[in-house]
């Protein structure tokens, strides 16, 4: 069940990614209790560092692993800490599943990151991937549900994301490159891919130009990134900022968004973020990086079987873009699915209750692979 902690939507988002994994990814009431005292990113932060500090002492691996990710989560890229919470981050991971061997897969002299998990049974291979703000290590427990679907399952970070891109592997449009080298690393032919939240793009761009792919799954839908960032500028401010990029008014925009993120700590995170990632130095060049993350050119191209998933109350992702999917994708076999808040499924990517997800999931799998 999602959970209504914060008035502040990012802030109770991510604060339920973390809830939804249950008393395998936390202890509740320990970080209820500690939320209380959040009023800010920086008290964000402390609080998230703090009780990471407290499980790690505790030997309570995954629960610090998890704790230390959030801690990292809203720190501006210029804060050395940033580093730091990711490195523990790391290492409590490492810690809490020492089995787990991650593979450098070689690319354009620097390497995308790989964790295998193979199953006695499988006769089908799923490759899992995040989009704009996810880690190998938060998503592996999520990856392990499916080892009963009789598939093999790697779970990846490609171009900026998480280790490749603290190399200087910067997030862009074409990640069937990302694709492209997870695929022959392991020669693979007939892959499902799984793309999560931005993700979702990711998936259906690069089954677009690769067929080794056979079936695509996006556990969130996205269409066109830069309408995604321009919804979260409420109007009559929206029409405003839609006016100044058609004209192309980069000072202006610049202005236009830093005054917003002064007084938004959402927008000050996003906009952070993404020019950390796409390593671009103003809001107007970040803007102009995702607005190539488009699929309008890609839809005709796209001849697989194609799963798409949303929630009725996703924050981030708006509703016309699954419905522009689910209508145009024409020469794919498309299925779809709008979790409902009475399933407990509303919210983007699940967040709250990602059974639900991950059941519908394995059951397609079973039905179309």
């Amino acid at each position: 069940m999602y959970e209504q902690v914060f008035k502040q939507v990012n802030f109770n988002f991510q604060l339920n990614r973390v809830l939804s994994f249950g008393e395998r990814g936390c202890d509740r009431e320990e970080v209820l209790q500690a939320m209380l005292a959040v009023k800010d990113n920086e008290s964000w932060y402390t609080e998230w560092k703090r009780i990471a500090e407290k499980a790690r002492n505790e030997s309570r691996l995954l629960h610090s692993m998890y704790y230390y990710r959030m801690a990292e989560f809203m720190l501006l890229p210029s804060r050395p800490e940033k580093m730091e919470m990711y490195a523990a981050m790391q290492e409590m991971f490492r810690d809490a599943f020492p089995e787990v061997v991650k593979v450098n897969i070689p690319y354009k002299d620097q390497y995308l990151s790989a964790v295998r998990i193979v199953s006695s049974t499988a006769t089908k291979t799923l490759l899992i991937h995040g989009g704009f703000d996810s880690f190998i290590e938060e998503l592996y427990i999520v990856a392990e549900e499916f080892i009963d679907s009789d598939v093999q399952i790697i779970l990846f970070e490609g171009e900026g994301q998480g280790e490749p891109m603290r190399q200087g592997l910067y997030f862009h449009e074409k990640w069937e490159q990302s694709v492209k080298a997870i695929l022959d690393y392991y020669e693979l032919k007939d892959v499902i891919l799984m793309g999560i939240s931005w993700g979702g793009y990711f998936a259906l761009r690069a089954a677009a130009y690769d067929k080794r792919i056979q079936h695509v799954i996006c556990h969130g839908v996205l269409y066109d990134a830069l309408d995604v960032q321009q919804q979260s500028i409420k109007q009559p401010a929206r029409a405003v900022f839609k006016l100044l990029y058609r004209l192309q008014l980069k000072q202006l925009i610049n202005t236009f968004a830093r005054l917003k993120s002064s007084s938004d700590q959402l927008t000050e995170w996003a906009l952070a973020h993404g020019m950390f990632v796409t390593h671009t130095h103003s809001p107007f060049d970040f803007f102009k990086s995702i607005e190539k993350h488009t699929l309008q050119d890609e839809l005709s191209k796209i001849t697989q079987d194609v799963l798409l998933l949303s929630g009725e109350k996703d924050h981030y992702i708006p509703a016309w873009q699954f419905t522009h999917l689910k209508d145009n994708l024409l020469n794919a076999y498309v299925e779809s699915r709008i979790f409902t808040e009475a399933e407990g499924g509303e919210q983007h990517c699940q967040v709250g209750n990602y059974e639900i997800a991950i059941d519908y999931m394995k059951e397609w799998i079973k039905r179309r692979v």
